[in-house]
């Protein structure tokens, strides 16, 4: 291990040099080289769009600088260089945007006043560029127009931040060929780029899943529409129950743009309003459209192809955590270790996958797409260990809800994942190794924790292979318990969500227009 860091740091120190003296083609097989090694090191992507703005190839830096932000959009040479980027190619919102994010990810005194310098000249240019949008938006309200394509048909824009379980990915997926031949229907990745906001602004219906609505304020027409599908059935505090959140001042504004939320259930509509003191009358319950890929796709199957192997008759064992770090606000949460793939004071890797390999499981493990960059490293792989990451899911054009169904088992800790998963009536064991640190510092919106998670508590490496074996092999144990989250949490436990929301969104835009 310390050899091929020793390698990895050598080879990259060598790309700079090859850099600094301007020998680009060397450096270009230097860096294919590195990525034999390493294909997840974040770095990589901003050497290379270093590599493309020294070059002048704004496009193309633009184009790896991007890719690293997709994998973890915290890295400070990243966004500091989308900064600059966006500047050459005045773009000033953009360029403030990236900057403002920049400002907070370093402690360099020096760095902080170069980025607050060049925020004071983008000021001087970003009301010009402000204007133009609004004028752009509001032009639609003072001819009365609608946001007709050229071949008549009303535009919906779906927009997905992660393959990690996307609902709005799913929508995309389940549209039937009357839907789209009916509507200009487009997915778009969430980068806050030009094209991106001008699609935004062009379209008759919006749909997201996190409450993101890139502007501040809506038109006077209040058009596009926003509909936001959300990211899963909270257990977590959030919004204004989150002991934690900094921008509680936010939310109100951030939530008062969105015209209709979709809905697993009653349940739902209270908890989120907890949170968000959302208008009630905002919630649709379609149910969760992801979850139509969980009960509609061959998980197996897809698992297969994204890894491109057989597994024949292995037990699968899903392993997706909660995130811990927030860069938004630079929050840690709880205080679990990544020493081990849990955080037990005491973990034998050697014997774990000794306890795989005897009982013929295959131990796939899904960081939070906000973490994967983080810890990865720290993960180890070998036959009986696997790990899922976005970059697969982007490769394969698949969704992390098309192979999760293909689990005997789901271990998480805080994450809300299982209750998903309950539909399949998939056991579930959890390991809440810091949960006295994560009550103080985030708080849990359903309590008591022990009520809400229907399945046995881990904290130590022999309790977890003891479950692990008793869920495995007795499907009853703790399905009494799983059957009564179900109930309280899922109003419909069909594969039909898709098609109530497309439903819903057809009657919208017929009342709308």
């Amino acid at each position: 291990m310390n050899d091929t860091k020793s390698l990895e740091k050598q080879l990259k120190d060598n790309i700079y040099t090859l850099i600094n003296m301007e020998k680009f083609n060397e450096a270009h097989e230097l860096i294919q080289q590195y990525e034999l090694i390493n294909k997840n090191d974040i770095e990589i992507y901003y050497i290379k769009g270093i590599m493309h703005m020294i070059e002048e190839n704004i496009e193309d830096a633009k184009r790896f600088l991007h890719r690293g932000i997709e994998i973890f959009d915290g890295d400070f040479e990243l966004l500091y260089n989308f900064g600059y980027v966006y500047k050459i190619k005045q773009n000033y919102n953009l360029s403030l945007y990236f900057y403002l994010k920049a400002i907070q990810k370093t402690n360099s005194q020096e760095l902080i006043k170069q980025i607050k310098n060049q925020i004071k000249k983008l000021q001087i240019l970003i009301n010009k560029e402000e204007t133009e949008i609004q004028k752009r938006r509001f032009k639609k309200v003072e001819y009365g127009e609608k946001h007709l394509t050229s071949n008549g048909k009303k535009r919906i824009t779906l927009v997905y931040t992660n393959l990690s379980g996307s609902n709005t990915v799913a929508l995309y997926k389940f549209a039937n060929k009357e839907i789209r031949e009916k509507y200009n229907i487009e997915l778009v990745l969430g980068d806050l780029s030009g094209d991106y906001l001008n699609n935004i602004i062009n379209s008759d219906m919006v749909i997201f899943t996190e409450g993101n609505y890139p502007f501040s304020s809506r038109p006077k027409d209040k058009l596009p529409i926003v509909l936001d599908l959300w990211h899963g059935f909270p257990i977590k505090a959030m919004g204004y129950a989150d002991k934690g959140e900094k921008y509680k001042h936010l939310i109100k504004k951030m939530w008062d743009n969105v015209d209709y939320i979709t809905s697993y259930s009653p349940l739902f509509n209270d908890v989120m309003n907890r949170c968000t003191a959302i208008d009630i009358s905002k919630f649709i319950i379609t149910g969760a459209q992801r979850n139509d890929l969980l009960l509609q796709t061959d998980g197996r199957k897809n698992i297969e192809n994204l890894f491109e192997e057989k597994f024949y008759d292995n037990k699968f064992v899903f392993y997706m955590p909660t995130y811990r770090y927030t860069p938004r606000g630079d929050r840690k949460e709880g205080n679990r270790s990544w020493r081990n793939i849990f955080g037990f004071k005491e973990f034998s890797i050697d014997k774990f996958i000794d306890f795989l390999q005897k009982n013929n499981i295959i131990f796939f493990i899904k960081l939070h797409p906000a973490e994967e960059h983080k810890f990865i490293k720290e993960l180890p792989q070998n036959e009986n260990v696997k790990i899922i990451t976005n970059k697969n899911l982007y490769e394969k054009g698949m969704d992390l809800y098309e192979v999760l169904n293909a689990a005997n088992l789901l271990i998480t800790d805080y994450s809300s994942v299982y209750f998903d998963t309950l539909l399949l009536n998939m056991p579930v064991i959890f390991t809440p190794v810091d949960l006295q640190e994560y009550q103080k510092s985030r708080g849990f919106i359903l309590e008591p924790y022990e009520d809400w998670t229907p399945g046995p508590k881990c904290i130590t490496q022999e309790n977890l292979e003891n479950e692990i074996i008793k869920l495995l092999s007795d499907a009853n144990y703790y399905k009494n318990e799983r059957i009564k989250i179900l109930k309280k949490t899922h109003k419909y436990l069909d594969g039909n969500s898709c098609d109530r929301t497309w439903k819903f969104i057809e009657e919208v835009l017929k009342n709308r227009f």
